[in-house]
C-alpha cells in the first residue's frame, strides 16, 4: 500500500538533527596525515544470500570491547553471531541492500548492510562482513569515511525506522547514516525513506566499529514482509 506523506521525515530535517554527534566521535579531522585506504584488487561486488554462521562457533577478537544496537525494529530474529572484521581491521566503508518503493505492492525497504574492512595500519583491504540478510532489492552505492584513511574508521550512526503501521504496509528499517571517528557523516544510498530517524548511537571513546549483527524477518509468503529490522555494531579498541 502507498505510504502517506505524513509518514516520511524530510531528509533535510534529519541531516540537521544528525549534527548532534556524540563527543566520542569528535577527535580532529586527521586530513592529510594518515595512510590512505586501498581498494580491493577486484571490482567491488556485494555478496548474495546469507552467510549461515549459525552452524559454527561464533567468531571473536581479543580487542572486541563492547557492542550496541543502532535500532531494533519490531519483527524477526537476530543473527546467532556477530560477523567480525579480521583482526587489526575496522569498518571504513558500507553498502546497503535496499528495495525501492513498490507502490501498492509490498515494500520491504532495507534488506541488508555490508561493512568493508581495512587494516588500521597499512590500509589494506581485509574483506567484508554482512551478517544475515534478505534478498529483495539491489545493492546501492558504497559510502566511505571522510577522509578516507586509516585514522578515520566508522564509530557510530543513526538508523531510519518505520514504526508498525497496523493493517498497512510495514517496512521497519529504511536507511542508515554512519559517522566516522573525526565526526564527519556519510550518507548511505537507499531506495526508500519511510519512518523517522532514531537517536544517534556510537562506540565508546577509543573504540571503532569492527563487526555487525542484523535482525531479519524471514519471508512471510503472501503476507507483509519487512526484511531487515535491526542492526547492531561490535566495537573494538582502536
Amino acid at each position: 500500500m502507498n505510504k502517506s506523506s505524513g509518514g516520511i521525515t524530510m531528509v533535510a530535517a534529519a541531516l540537521g538533527a544528525m549534527a548532534l554527534v556524540p563527543a566520542c566521535g569528535m577527535e580532529g579531522d586527521g586530513a592529510g596525515t594518515a595512510t590512505p585506504l586501498t581498494e580491493p584488487a577486484t571490482p567491488f561486488a556485494a555478496p548474495q544470500g546469507n552467510e549461515g554462521d549459525s552452524t559454527k562457533a561464533c567468531p571473536t577478537r581479543a580487542d572486541w570491547a563492547t557492542s550496541y544496537t543502532l535500532a531494533a525494529g519490531s519483527w524477526g530474529g537476530w543473527a546467532a553471531c556477530y560477523s567480525l572484521c579480521p583482526a587489526g581491521s575496522f569498518a571504513y566503508a558500507a553498502t546497503l541492500r535496499s528495495e525501492s518503493s513498490q507502490g501498492p505492492d509490498d515494500d520491504t525497504a532495507l534488506n541488508a548492510i555490508q561493512l568493508d574492512c581495512y587494516n588500521r595500519t597499512t590500509g589494506a583491504y581485509a574483506g567484508f562482513v554482512t551478517s544475515g540478510q534478505s534478498n529483495w532489492g539491489t545493492w546501492r552505492a558504497r559510502g566511505v569515511t571522510n577522509p578516507y584513511d586509516v585514522s578515520n574508521p566508522f564509530v557510530g550512526g543513526q538508523m531510519k525506522v518505520e514504526a508498525p503501521v497496523g493493517v498497512d504496509d510495514d517496512t521497519a528499517a529504511n536507511n542508515v547514516n554512519l559517522v566516522a571517528k573525526n565526526g564527519n557523516w556519510t550518507t548511505l544510498a537507499a531506495g526508500t525513506s519511510f519512518g523517522s530517524w532514531q537517536p544517534v548511537r556510537s562506540c565508546a571513546a577509543g573504540q571503532a566499529i569492527c563487526g555487525v549483527s542484523t535482525r531479519i524477518e524471514g519471508s512471510q509468503g503472501i503476507f507483509d514482509d519487512s526484511a531487515l529490522n535491526g542492526i547492531a555494531f561490535a566495537c573494538c579498541n582502536f
